[in-house]
């Protein structure tokens, strides 16, 4: 039996549409969650980075609305990614945002589940974009149109059975996510417990880079990899590029690579990228736009300094000390530029490290390797969901698609 599918306009199914905050209060670093679209992501607001303002500015926004309540819907409203995060607001945590994002209330006519995905789905994307956003240098949604964009939905009960095959696909992902984040973490203090904690040792000596056990010595990079060892060049390339850039490689993770002809491709994508590579972003270095690269085929920006360790046993002691915080946040601090700060590739080769002795390298290199093929692993699986999600996300939302046999194709693979 077929079902009948309804077509109305979003205020038609919504209790509210509305945004946050369209001023920004003072910043208090111990205050209350205040959260932008920079803070949002498929899986829910991502807390780690957000403003912090007072508990008055907070009390204050609240009773204007501006906190989305569990079951609401965010919408990523203003700058280059408006329309393209969208996720539920599924945690009682409280927080308030900023006019960036939308907030949308379903009334009774239509579940939060199937509104998320309806407005995820890539031809409802290509619709708001084309009809509900404008500006060319800084994108936006302007709300009172935003309200009459069309949405055509099912019966409740058909609702519910796409938004739970469709949720299977995203609360796996997530839980990859979330354990690659324990595990990251387990690598990384590891790490800090031998080669900053120096536990263990008793004996130590000065150095510049403070004080360090007596068998060490003081090195850099350059001592255990080359970098931008290899580039592409206009008569030595392939025909078709696996291209990584920055926007797309935050903190470890690289979320999406683009497939071009190399004529066609960025004249930025040049790297050659390899397994054991550790590629750093040296533009606005701050960004934290880095990653492990755990197989071969790739291509990165120029914005990165690819950094190939000289040994196997090299490649993860030479990941983490280039990507810790404080690295991190040494990179930040001498970028040059004030548009664009930057650091130059040589400033990576001749960062100053501690040399450890080999047998402790080799030791690291036999703990955490397995670890970080785990969380590639799980990055592999996670690009295979997403792939089948991406095919039967519009299928469904369109109706074009059958339940049954979308939980029968679920079922194969979850």
């Amino acid at each position: 039996m077929e079902v009948e599918w309804v077509t109305e306009r979003l205020r038609d199914v919504c209790v509210t549409i509305t945004d946050g905050a369209h001023n920004s209060p003072k910043e208090e670093p111990n205050g209350l969650p205040m959260a932008s679209v920079k803070n949002l992501t498929r899986h829910g607001i991502d807390l780690s980075g957000v403003k912090r303002i007072s508990a008055e500015d907070f009390a204050r926004l609240k009773q204007q609305g501006c906190m989305p309540l569990p079951g609401d819907v965010l919408i990523a409203k203003d700058g280059n990614s408006a329309l393209d995060t969208v996720c539920i607001q599924n945690s009682a945590t409280e927080v308030v945002l900023l006019s960036s994002i939308a907030i949308l209330r379903p009334n009774n006519k239509i579940t939060s589940g199937f509104l998320r995905y309806y407005l995820d789905a890539p031809q409802t994307r290509r619709m708001l974009k084309e009809g509900y956003r404008s500006g060319s240098a800084i994108p936006r949604v302007v709300l009172r149109d935003f309200r009459l964009a069309p949405i055509t939905y099912p019966p409740l009960h058909a609702q519910q059975a796409i938004a739970h095959i469709l949720s299977a696909f995203d609360d796996k992902i997530d839980l990859n996510r979330r354990m690659n984040q324990t595990l990251e973490s387990m690598a990384r203090a590891i790490f800090k417990s031998w080669f900053v904690d120096f536990d263990g040792c008793t004996v130590f000596q000065d150095s510049e880079l403070g004080k360090i056990p007596k068998e060490w010595e003081v090195g850099t990079i350059s001592d255990f990899a080359s970098v931008n060892p290899e580039s592409w060049t206009k008569k030595n390339h392939p025909k078709s590029i696996n291209y990584v850039d920055l926007k797309n490689t935050k903190n470890g993770v690289i979320q999406k690579t683009e497939r071009y002809n190399f004529t066609d491709a960025p004249s930025r994508a040049r790297r050659i990228l390899k397994k054991g590579d550790t590629i750093l972003g040296t533009v606005r270095p701050g960004n934290r736009s880095f990653s492990f690269i755990m197989e071969d085929g790739l291509t990165g920006s120029t914005g990165f300094a690819a950094v190939r360790p000289f040994s196997v046993a090299f490649r993860e002691y030479t990941y983490i000390c280039l990507t810790n915080d404080d690295s991190i946040e040494h990179f930040a601090h001498i970028a040059d530029g004030a548009a664009y700060p930057a650091i130059r590739p040589e400033v990576v080769s001749t960062f100053p490290i501690a040399k450890p002795p080999d047998e402790l390298i080799n030791s690291f290199n036999a703990v955490a390797a397995p670890i970080l093929l785990k969380v590639h692993n799980n990055h592999v699986q996670d690009r295979s969901l997403s792939q089948i999600m991406d095919t039967l996300l519009p299928k469904l939302i369109s109706g074009e698609l059958r339940v049954p046999d979308a939980e029968k194709m679920a079922g194969e693979v979850l």
